[in-house]
């Protein structure tokens, strides 16, 4: 058996020859377009002083007028303190009343900002030449420079000689503080100076304001009178002077260089391994566990694998004299381009020994799996058979319709994008088929969710379940099981309000109809005194008016829910009403003390209102502040004009804890003392609302501690 393995360990030692002989033709090969690519570099350099000079000044000018305004605040504030008898602190407005400390952080920036240069040498004026001078009643000698040679670019006269090595520019101030560009060796436009000034200046006002807030407001003077220039030349070695040119083309021509070597050095390795397999006794492989391993894979993947190995070889994708990545890559590939040649040439010799229809069928994945791809074509077929596809089934095959189509028009143009493009469609559709799957078994689930919640089942956690593909429809889901349990659950609040109602009205009908019998039977007695007697008959009395009331109450209540209430419009002063339901109450407010506070004045309120409705909506608010009330308090009344609406705000303080909220006070039967000991019938706030929504107007009601208060608002357009 070890004999039989001997042709394995051959064939094995053939491919990691071949490799070494790759690696071993690369190193020289590297040295050959290392070469290449210096002497392209040595032309291009050339190229470019002998056709394409380099102009100093042309060149920088664009980063030079980027640090003028830096120049202009540094070389005038040198300017001051030389010059001003407050030095650089003149530079600023106002500042003879600031604190010693303000003062000590105004030099402290300062003298950061002077000395700043954050790797920028060009930051610092001092470097270039500068000449300052101020140009007041023509006081040339109040100046600064590095140099007096300097002084001809302030002169009057304009016409200075441009030089390639020598950048400038000469801004003046004039007594008004306008910058303007009178000189400069690119025609620099003005604003872009002054552009470049202004944010020298923001950026140190910044600086003061973030060590001292007080100094938030602090400004600057402007600057009058004054001329600056500024000269960089080539010789003070401010910015590089080295020729440019492209380096890409450098690399491109070594990149270029190395894969046609490679791939010449590659074809002759393939020949060398082609001839060899060719050659070698085909019986004496065969025997062997690598010859056997190799050819139980199917002869259409390794063909096509080939294909794509030799297309990224040959297509310059990966190289041995690349980088990382793609010298890595070919590392690897070129043994499995190898092994790749050494099945195809194997099968072709299977082919010569027992004819293409045996040997195809023997070594082709048809044949292997051939069971496993007749059911998925049959699935397929049935799929795309379906007469009842749902729209996204339909939205699915004019998907692939068109990355057919697509793959049509790429043929024409690159019959290669032919080999990428079929199996990457089979995939799509398999995996695309395969997903539809799983978005039939989501709907299933969203249907069982569906179906219990229909059937009442709330207990079915919507949150936890993963819905795949119907995951957005979770949301609507959750909204659908919480309103229909917000639905049962108001129904049964609607239950509970039910009974309570049949009971309030038992309770208040009951109370009135009690006393009237128990007086009733009293007045029988003939031993009664007069006085008794009229006592008797008052107290019947008020229990008759007070059941009689209820009965109206229990009536209105009753239409207007229904809207079976006839309105009859008319202009109506509110403020009229107001104070005439007023008057009316005014014996309920004696008694508890109250002081009524008006906030509307006497002039006329006009709307087209149901007066006797809005008469009933007052006296039915107005009384419950008789009733409710706390005693010796202010109660507020106020009427606002606004352009679309009028508002009645009446506010006062409860004598009970309000342990209520607004929705429940104007409830039926609901009353401020839950104890029910005092008068009333429970409907006064439900019939105003209802009174006020009929004729398209709002009643809002405010509850803030023990402060109650309820806003009428009826509209001018009664449509609101």
């Amino acid at each position: 058996m070890k004999k039989n393995q001997h042709p394995a360990r051959l064939f094995l030692l053939v491919i990691i020859g071949l490799m070494v002989f790759m690696l071993l033709s690369m190193g020289p090969s590297n040295n050959s377009a290392t070469m290449k690519a210096e002497a392209t570099r040595q032309a291009i350099i050339e190229e470019t002083e002998k056709n394409s000079p380099q102009i100093f000044a042309e060149r920088y000018n664009d980063e030079f007028e980027t640090h003028v305004g830096r120049w202009i605040v540094s070389s005038y504030i040198s300017y001051l303190d030389s010059e001003a008898l407050e030095g650089r602190r003149s530079f600023f407005k106002d500042i003879h009343y600031l604190y010693t400390s303000s003062l000590q952080v105004i030099d402290r920036v300062l003298n950061d900002y002077l000395g700043e240069n954050n790797g920028d040498s060009l930051n610092d004026f001092n470097l270039i030449g500068y000449y300052v001078v101020d140009t007041t009643d023509n006081k040339t000698d109040h100046h600064i420079t590095n140099s007096q040679k300097y002084k001809e670019y302030v002169s009057k006269d304009t016409s200075i000689t441009k030089k390639d090595n020598t950048w400038f520019i000469v801004v003046q101030f004039d007594k008004d503080g306008k910058l303007k560009v009178t000189k400069s060796y690119n025609n620099t436009r003005s604003l872009v100076i002054q552009n470049s000034y202004e944010e020298q200046l923001h950026e140190i006002l910044t600086s003061i304001s973030n060590n001292d807030d007080t100094l938030a407001n602090l400004e600057v003077n402007d600057i009058k009178n004054m001329t600056f220039a500024f000269i960089v030349t080539e010789d003070m070695g401010l910015v590089s002077t080295d020729p440019v040119y492209d380096e890409s083309a450098v690399h491109l021509v070594y990149h270029d260089e190395m894969l046609n070597l490679q791939n010449m050095y590659f074809t002759m390795s393939m020949f060398i391994l082609i001839a060899f397999v060719a050659f070698y006794p085909h019986k004496r492989i065969k025997e062997t566990k690598f010859y056997r391993t190799l050819m139980s894979l199917p002869i259409e993947l390794m063909a096509f694998s080939l294909m794509i190995v030799l297309i990224l070889i040959y297509t310059h994708t990966l190289s041995l004299g690349g980088d990382a990545a793609s010298a890595l890559g070919a590392f690897f590939i070129f043994p499995i381009a190898y092994l790749l040649t050494m099945h195809i040439i194997f099968f072709f010799k299977e082919v010569s020994t027992m004819g293409l229809k045996n040997a195809y069928l023997q070594y082709s994945l048809i044949h292997n799996d051939m069971k496993e791809i007749k059911k998925i074509l049959i699935e397929v077929y049935h799929y795309l058979a379906n007469d009842n596809l749902e729209p996204t089934d339909k939205g699915l095959l004019r998907i692939i319709f068109l990355i057919l189509l697509n793959l049509l028009l790429i043929v024409m143009f690159n019959s290669l994008g032919l080999f990428f493009y079929i199996p990457y469609i089979i995939c799509l559709f398999l995996i695309i088929f395969r997903k539809n799957q799983r978005r039939i078994e989501d709907f299933l689930k969203v249907k069982e969710l569906t179906t219990n919640i229909s059937n009442g089942d709330f207990e079915e956690a919507v949150e936890k379940d993963n819905l795949g593909v119907y995951e957005p429809l979770k949301g609507d889901l959750i909204n659908i099981q919480q309103g229909i349990e917000e639905a049962v659950e108001k129904a049964m609040v609607s239950q509970r309000m039910k009974n309570e109602l049949i009971t309030n009205v038992s309770h208040d009908l009951k109370t009135p109809l009690t006393a009237i019998i128990s007086y009733i039977d009293l007045l029988k007695n003939e031993n009664i005194t007069e006085e008794e007697r009229k006592n008797y008959l008052e107290i019947l009395e008020k229990s008759a008016d007070r059941l009689k009331h209820l009965i109206e109450d229990l009536f209105e209540m009753s239409k207007a829910n229904s809207g079976s209430i006839t309105l009859d419009y008319m202009d109506v002063d509110l403020i009229s009403l107001l104070k005439q339901v007023e008057m009316e109450c005014q014996n309920a407010f004696n008694e508890k003390h109250l002081i009524i506070k008006h906030h509307f004045s006497d002039e006329k309120v006009l709307l087209p209102l149901d007066p006797q409705k809005t008469c009933r909506i007052f006296e039915n608010l107005l009384s419950n502040v008789g009733k409710y009330a706390l005693e010796q308090t202010r109660v507020f009344i106020s009427v606002t004009d606004f352009e679309s609406r009028v508002d009645v705000e009446i506010k006062n303080v409860s004598k009970e804890e309000i342990d209520y909220t607004p929705d429940e006070i104007v409830e039926r039967f609901t009353r401020g003392d839950k104890s029910r000991n005092s008068e009333g019938s429970g409907l006064g706030l439900a019939i105003a609302k209802s009174f006020t929504e009929l004729m398209k107007g709002r009643m809002h009601i405010d509850l803030d501690g023990d402060i109650f208060k309820v806003t009428i608002s009826f509209y001018k357009n009664n449509n609101a």
